[in-house]
């Protein structure tokens, strides 16, 4: 596994998604 790669975030998303993209 690379550690060159940041946490998988969600900037694509409005705000207020990137907390739980896959939980609402």
């Amino acid at each position: 596994m690379t550690s060159t790669q940041p946490p998988i975030y969600r900037p694509s998303l409005p705000e207020g998604l990137h907390e739980a993209p896959s939980g609402s």
